[in-house]
């Protein structure tokens, strides 16, 4: 079954505010040194390996570090 053009935007539109929520909770801790992220303290966007920031999402491992900090069991 295929999407209607506003079902579609209303998808794009979730999608993109999920990552957004994403990227503020990743940006809580800092990321990981490498090879596992690129050693940015809390609060900085991740960069890649020649120092420009990322454009859609923080490293996987910097999102783990702060999924767990914020939900420690």
């Amino acid at each position: 079954m295929s999407m209607t053009p506003r079902q579609r935007e209303e998808y794009r539109l979730s999608t993109y505010a999920e990552r957004e929520q994403l990227r503020e909770i990743a940006q809580t801790v800092p990321c990981p040194e490498p090879p596992l992220g690129c050693g940015r303290p809390a609060d900085e966007p991740c960069v890649n390996r020649i120092g420009e920031p990322l454009k859609h999402m923080d490293h996987t491992s910097r999102l783990r570090r702060a999924q767990a900090a914020k939900d420690p069991s």
